[in-house]
């Protein structure tokens, strides 16, 4: 009972700096509970390392494509299925994912900078709310 009290705590702690909308149970925000552990430090310079260029473009281009990059990610490489959500036309899409991997030097297409890629956006998020 201690172990779940425990966990209920972090998912009120974390879902409400995560996904502030929604109700979280324990398994929504483990990753992100995770990520909290590691030092703040740590977890800054991994970020900047991965995607500080477009987080710099955003900023300086008032651009999408850090929204754009995590819409792809969770729509798991469908291009179609981004666009959708993004409320754009897929050529856009397909532009702005061209210039992501310009700007970070890498190929979408590898599942291993996918998982770091949403690694990194999840631990920004969490940076951002702190």
């Amino acid at each position: 009972m201690k172990e779940g009290f425990i966990e209920a705590k972090k998912a009120i702690q974390l879902g409400s700096r995560v996904n502030p909308t929604n109700i979280n149970d324990y398994a929504s925000v483990e990753v992100e509970d995770l990520i909290n552990q590691i030092p703040k430090d740590a977890i800054t310079q991994y970020v900047q390392s991965m995607i500080q260029p477009i987080i710099a473009y955003d900023r300086e281009n008032e651009g999408e494509l850090l929204k754009t990059l995590e819409t792809y990610l969770f729509s798991r490489g469908r291009i179609e299925d981004a666009a959708r959500a993004l409320f754009v036309h897929r050529n856009t899409v397909k532009f702005r994912l061209s210039r992501i991997e310009d700007l970070l030097g890498v190929d979408l297409k590898s599942r291993d900078i996918a998982f770091k890629l949403q690694f990194s956006i999840k631990a920004a998020k969490l940076l951002l709310h702190d």
